[in-house]
């Protein structure tokens, strides 16, 4: 007679073997899993703009662009370039002071919160610190040469000025340093001759912005005599 015997001991000792097996598998699903995740690239945060002056709204180059964290570490920095742009791409995300400074400018600080992989645009419009007003720039004066004219005959004098701070420009007409026309925001002026006028004079032309900066142009002309025509 044959007997068949199974011990009970060996199936708590099975299902040991099948739970330790099911635990390695999921620990190593979890780990590749992770390492796959992790092993893309994130996107870059992406931080641009354009630096000003808030004068006259010209780019400022060299203007340095700096990120920092809430305790004042900096994370990264730049330079704008010649015309006035910057642009940074750093990995970031939370909560940062973004300051702008240059020389000559009152410092600039943002207080953003930034998100990793957006884009974001923060221009910059500087008050300059040491701010000199320029005087308007006489561009074009007619007649811009010495010229010549009969007694009783008229020429029309026209000049164009440009404020290199956008300032209104108002003009003045004189001739031999005697006012003609006072400031107004006319710029023609017609002139007409007499005989008291036979010699040579100084025509001056000024422009004047509302800060009160003057520039001039002056042009010669010489008054002749009229003499009637011959028959007449």
């Amino acid at each position: 007679m044959f007997f068949c015997c199974t011990s009970t001991k060996a199936k708590p000792i099975r299902h040991l073997v099948i739970l330790s097996l099911t635990l390695f598998f999921c620990l190593f699903t979890f780990k590749y899993t992770s390492f796959a995740m992790g092993s893309r690239p994130q996107q870059p945060t992406i931080i641009k703009g354009l630096i000003t002056n808030q004068v006259n709204s010209q780019p400022i180059k060299s203007a340095t662009i700096r990120i920092s964290t809430l305790v004042g570490r900096t994370v990264i920095s730049t330079t704008s370039d010649s015309s006035g742009n910057y642009k940074i791409s750093q990995n970031i995300s939370g909560v940062y002071l973004i300051q702008c400074s240059a020389s000559g400018y009152q410092n600039m600080v943002l207080l953003r919160t930034i998100n990793q992989g957006q884009t974001y645009n923060f221009n910059f419009n500087l008050k300059n610190t040491t701010f000199i007003n320029n005087p308007p720039q006489i561009i074009s004066i007619s007649p811009q040469t010495k010229f010549s004219c009969v007694s009783g005959d008229s020429f029309i004098v026209s000049v164009g000025a440009k404020d290199p701070e956008n300032d209104p420009v108002s003009y003045r007409f004189s001739i031999d340093n005697t006012v003609i026309k006072d400031w107004s925001s006319t710029s023609t002026y017609t002139y007409k001759t007499s005989n008291k006028d036979l010699r040579r004079h100084t025509l001056k032309v000024e422009a004047k912005d509302s800060k009160a900066a003057t520039s001039y142009k002056t042009v010669d002309f010489f008054v002749f005599m009229s003499f009637p025509k011959p028959g007449n």
